[in-house]
């Protein structure tokens, strides 16, 4: 790399930032559907915090970042509207990735006022179009997490938040009881969830 960064070289001007005492995860979803991030840990510290900051900055700064599903990279991302993107999730082939299978089913968008489709289960993936408040879908069967592919139109949708961070944007009632985080659910939950006046 050094190498590559003396003048002449093809990477002339670049530098290699390695911080070192910085905690990591390894990313992806955890088994309760919650992003595997350093900030859902439950000994996280203020140091924690303030090195995701830190890690944030640095890659604003960058021309391109390969990523993976992190509010880090996303907060990034926001900060540097230029910056070019690639997931790395979207390198693996789809017999690498990390998917379930379940029933198809219908779901309805109880998140107001829409949810975005995205190209990959992710959200830092280009948005496909978006799903107003109300609109019911049908879902392919397979899953990434809280993400599930549509049968039609083609995409994923989010149907839980409350791994990224969304927590006071979403707030429908099932039952009189508050369930935040939830973008969709079943057709079969919909008289109890969706929020008063939409039906």
């Amino acid at each position: 790399f050094e190498a590559a960064c003396q003048p002449g070289a093809p990477l002339e001007g670049a530098s290699l930032i390695c911080r070192q005492d910085v905690k990591r995860t390894s990313g992806g979803t955890r088994e309760d559907g919650v992003l595997n991030e350093v900030h859902m840990i439950e000994d996280s510290t203020l140091k924690d915090a303030c090195d995701a900051l830190i890690d944030g900055l640095c890659l604003a700064g960058c021309d391109g970042m390969v990523h993976i599903d992190s509010s880090v990279a996303f907060f990034a991302a926001l900060r540097s509207p230029h910056l070019k993107l690639r997931n790395a999730g979207s390198l693996l082939s789809p017999a690498q990735a990390a998917y379930t299978t379940r029933c198809p089913q219908r779901l309805v968008v109880v998140f107001r006022p829409c949810v975005f489709i995205r190209k990959h289960p992710s959200i830092a993936s280009a948005a496909l179009g978006s799903l107003p408040i109300g609109s019911v879908v049908r879902t392919s069967g397979r899953w990434s997490g809280m993400w599930a592919e549509l049968a039609t139109p083609n995409g994923w949708v989010l149907t839980d938040a409350t791994g990224v961070g969304m927590l006071n944007d979403v707030a429908v009632t099932r039952n009189t009881t508050p369930v935040q985080g939830q973008l969709l659910v079943p057709v079969d939950d919909v008289n109890a969830t969706l929020p008063k006046g939409v039906r």
